[in-house]
C-alpha cells in the first residue's frame, strides 16, 4: 500500500494526538487523516474488526494501530485510544469526518487551549445528493488528555468528568469546521437502526437517562416516527439540565413533530416560549411564534414577535420578507391599508349578500387569469393564498385587486385553504382552483344562484364540475357535482392534507345544500389533462402516503390512494387500496364509487379472476343501487355464466336508472351505452330462444 505523504510538523508548545475508532473505513479514513496529519504529532487508530484494507491504510500513514473486539459499545474502544495517546491534547474524530481547513487546526486549538474541551462546528452533508447540507451543530472533538475526561455510553457517547460535575469548554470558530458524510442517503437508515438497537441495549442495563432521550430524538426523527420523537423530546426538555449543544435542533425537531402530528397551536406556542427563553437571539423562533399568534388572531402579540424576528434576523432576506409581508397582512386584517375593492357588475343590483372567492395557488400565471375573468364581476372580494410562486402569479392576482397572502408549503392543502377562509370577509365563499373556470354562457348566474340559496336558508350549492382534457381538444373525461360555494360560518375549516374536506366549526359536514342544474352553472376543470395527470398523481400519492402514517382516520384516504396508483399504472397497489376502501362501506363523498370502478376494471383484464369480478360487482350494485353502470356490469357478468334471464333483468334496471338518474354520485353511463345495452338484451333473448 502506497504511504500517504506526511507534511512537516509545525512546532508547538504542546503535543497533539489524533484518535480514531474504525471498522471497514478504507473509503473514508484516507481523506480524514489527510485533513489533520500535518497538524498532529501522532495518530492512534483502534480497529474493531475491519475485513477490508482499513488497517493497512492506517499503518501506511505511520499510525499506531490497536486491534480490539467489537462489543456494541463505542465508549470502550474510544477510551482504549485515549489510554494509548501520548499527546497533551486529543483530537477525536470519526473516519467519515474531515477538517475543512487542514492548515488551521493546530493554531486554532492553541488559541483555545486555556480550557479543557473544544466544541467544533460539524456540517452533515449528503454525498449522494451533490453534498447537500443536512444539518449543522457543535460537537466536542478536542479535549485535554487528563485522567478525569473519558467517554461514557454505549452509543452517542459523550466525554464526561468521571469525578462528577462538569468541566470548562469553548466553542471553536470556523477554522475548526468539520464535514461529516455519515448520514448520506444510502447509509443513513441502516446506521439509525443499528444505533437504536444499541441504545435499547444500554437502557436495559442502566435505565433510561437524559442522554438516551436526546439520542432517541435524533434516531426517531430521522426515521419519521414523530410520535416517539415528540415523547423523547418532551422528556429532554422537561429535564433540569439543558443539552450543552444541539438545543436549537432539539426544538426544531420537537416543533416539526408537533406540526406533523397536528398538535394544537397552543401547545406549539408553549414549546416556542421555552425555545425563546433558552435561545433569546434566534430569529426563527420569533417568526414562528408570530405566525401562530396571527393564526389565533392575537394580532398585537404577533406583530411584536414578527418585528423582533426582523431585528434578530442578521439580514436574512427571506425571513425579513416573510415577516414584513405577514405584518402587512395583519394590518389589512385589522382594517389598516385596505386593498382596493372590486367594482361589481352593473348587470345586477346591489346585494345584501357579500361574496368572497378564494384560491390557493403556486405558479399559476397560465391558469389564474382565465379563472378570475370568469367570475370577477360576480364577487365582492378575491382572497388568494400563495404557497411559493416564482412566476408572475402574485402580480396577476394583485392586478385583479386580490388580497394576497403567503403560506409556506408543507405538503398540506388544508393549511393554506384555512388561511384563505380566515381572511375572507364575505357572507358566502366560493373556493375554486386556478385551473377551474365558469362556462361563458352560465357565469352571469353565479351571484343569483348564491343569493337564492341564501334566501332559502341553504348552507351551500353544488356545482357541476366537468373535467376536460385540453391536450385532446377539450375531451370530456367525466363530471361530478361539488360543493364550490358555501355560507361563511364561524370557524368553518378544511380537514385532511389532500383531498381535503370542508367542515363547519362543530366538525360536521355542510348539509342542506342546493344542486344547481348544469344549464344554470357549469364549471370546467383542466387539471387532469394528459400532460399533467401523471405528475399530479405522483405528487398526490406522496402526500397521501405521508398522511396515512399519521392520520386517525385512514379510511378517508384509501380510495384516493387507489386512484393515484391506478393512474400511475401500479395496479396491484391500486387493487389493494381499492379493496380496503370498499371494505369500509359507502362513504358520503363525491365519486365514492371510484374504488369499485378501479377494482372492476382491473379484474376484467384477467379472465382467471371472473369469480372475484362477479363477487365485487354484486357488492357494487348493493352499495350503489342507483348507479346504472354497475347494473350493466353485473348483467355482463351474469351473461358470462349464461344466466341470460338474470342478465336481461339487470340490464333493464341499468337503462331505467339511466333515464331517471338524479344522484350526486357521478355516472359514466351514457346515451350511447344505453343503446348498446338494448342490443345486448336482444342478443341474450336470442340465445334464450335458441335454447327453447
Amino acid at each position: 500500500m502506497k504511504k500517504l505523504k506526511s507534511s512537516k510538523k509545525v512546532k508547538s508548545k504542546f503535543k497533539i494526538s489524533a484518535c480514531y475508532i474504525v471498522k471497514n473505513e478504507e473509503k473514508n479514513l484516507p481523506r480524514s487523516i489527510e485533513s489533520l496529519k500535518s497538524q498532529v504529532d501522532e495518530i492512534i487508530v483502534v480497529d474493531t474488526g475491519s475485513t477490508d484494507k482499513t488497517v493497512e491504510i492506517a499503518e501506511s500513514t505511520g499510525a499506531k494501530v490497536i486491534k480490539t473486539v467489537w462489543q456494541d459499545d463505542f465508549s470502550t474502544p474510544r477510551n482504549l485510544a485515549i489510554e494509548n495517546a501520548g499527546g497533551d491534547w486529543i483530537i477525536f474524530i470519526d473516519a467519515d469526518e474531515y477538517f475543512a481547513k487542514p492548515k488551521k487546526v493546530r493554531s486554532a486549538i492553541e488559541k483555545l487551549s486555556d480550557t479543557d474541551a473544544i466544541f467544533m462546528l460539524r456540517i452533515d452533508i449528503d454525498e449522494d445528493n451533490s453534498n447537500r447540507e443536512i444539518n449543522r451543530d457543535y460537537y466536542l472533538r478536542a479535549f485535554r488528555n487528563v485522567e478525569y475526561l473519558r467517554y461514557r455510553g454505549l452509543i452517542h457517547e459523550n466525554i464526561e468528568n468521571v469525578n462528577g460535575g462538569g468541566f470548562p469548554y469553548k466553542k471553536a470558530g470556523e477554522d475548526l469546521t468539520i464535514y461529516h458524510t455519515g448520514y448520506s442517503t444510502t447509509i443513513a437508515e441502516n446506521k439509525l437502526r443499528r444505533n437504536l438497537a444499541i441504545i435499547e441495549k444500554e437502557i436495559e442495563q442502566v435505565g433510561i437517562q437524559l442522554r438516551h432521550h436526546i439520542a432517541l430524538v435524533d434516531c426517531y426523527f430521522a426515521l419519521d416516527d414523530y410520535e416517539k420523537t415528540l415523547h423523547h423530546a418532551k422528556e429532554t426538555l422537561a429535564a433540569k439540565i439543558r443539552p450543552v449543544t444541539g438545543l436549537k435542533i432539539l426544538y426544531r425537531k420537537t416543533l416539526t413533530s408537533m406540526q406533523k402530528l397536528n398538535c394544537p397551536v397552543e401547545e406549539m406556542i408553549k414549546i416556542l416560549n421555552m425555545a425563546i427563553n433558552d435561545l433569546p437571539n434566534d430569529a426563527d423562533f420569533y417568526i414562528e411564534r408570530g405566525m401562530l399568534l396571527y393564526y389565533l388572531k392575537r394580532y398585537d402579540e404577533a406583530i411584536a414577535d414578527l418585528r423582533k424576528s426582523i431585528d434578530k434576523s442578521k439580514n436574512n432576506p427571506n425571513l425579513i420578507k416573510l415577516a414584513r409581508e405577514t405584518i402587512n397582512e395583519i394590518k389589512i386584517r385589522e382594517g389598516v391599508n385596505p386593498v382596493r375593492k372590486l367594482k361589481p357588475s352593473k348587470k345586477f343590483k346591489k346585494s345584501s349578500v357579500k361574496i368572497s372567492v378564494c384560491y390557493i395557488v403556486k405558479n399559476e400565471e397560465k391558469n389564474l387569469p382565465h379563472s378570475l375573468d370568469s367570475l370577477k364581476d360576480q364577487v365582492d372580494e378575491i382572497v388568494i393564498v400563495d404557497t411559493g410562486s416564482t412566476d408572475n402569479t402574485i402580480a396577476i392576482a394583485e392586478s385583479y385587486g386580490a388580497k394576497v397572502f403567503s403560506s409556506p408549503w408543507n405538503n398540506d392543502f388544508s393549511t393554506p385553504r384555512n388561511m384563505a377562509l380566515k381572511n375572507a370577509t364575505g357572507d358566502w365563499i366560493m373556493f375554486l382552483d386556478a385551473d377551474e373556470y365558469f362556462s361563458e354562457d352560465t357565469r352571469h348566474n353565479i351571484r343569483s344562484c348564491i343569493e337564492n340559496a341564501d334566501k332559502h336558508g341553504r348552507e351551500g350549492i353544488l356545482i357541476n364540475l366537468i373535467n376536460i382534457d385540453v391536450d385532446k381538444d377539450n375531451k370530456v373525461l367525466d363530471n361530478t357535482y361539488l360543493l364550490r360555494a358555501f355560507k361563511n360560518f364561524d370557524d368553518c375549516h378544511y380537514v385532511g392534507r389532500i383531498h381535503e374536506e370542508l367542515r363547519k366549526g362543530n366538525g360536521e359536514p355542510f348539509s342542506n345544500v342546493s344542486l344547481i342544474p348544469t344549464n344554470v352553472l357549469m364549471l370546467y376543470h383542466t387539471g387532469y389533462s394528459a400532460s399533467i395527470n401523471a405528475d399530479k398523481a405522483t405528487r398526490n400519492l406522496e402526500m397521501l402516503l405521508a398522511e396515512l402514517e399519521i392520520t386517525d382516520h385512514p379510511e378517508r384516504i384509501y380510495g384516493y390512494i387507489a386512484q393515484c396508483y391506478n393512474g400511475l399504472g401500479r395496479f396491484k397497489k391500486a387493487e389493494k387500496y381499492a379493496i380496503m376502501d370498499i371494505e369500509g362501506g359507502r362513504r358520503e363523498t363525491t365519486f365514492a364509487s371510484s374504488s369499485y370502478r378501479i377494482l372492476l376494471n382491473i379484474l376484467a383484464k384477467d379472465p382467471k379472476r371472473a369469480a372475484d369480478r362477479i363477487n365485487y360487482v354484486a357488492r357494487a350494485v348493493k352499495d350503489f343501487p342507483e348507479t346504472p353502470e354497475f347494473h350493466a356490469e353485473q348483467a355482463e357478468c351474469l351473461a358470462l355464466i349464461k344466466k341470460y334471464p338474470e342478465a336481461i333483468q339487470e340490464m333493464e334496471i341499468a337503462i331505467r336508472s339511466f333515464k331517471n338518474y338524479n344522484s350526486l354520485e357521478p355516472s359514466m353511463f351514457t346515451a350511447k351505452m344505453a343503446e348498446i345495452a338494448k342490443k345486448r338484451i336482444e342478443l341474450w333473448r336470442s340465445k334464450i330462444n335458441a335454447k327453447d
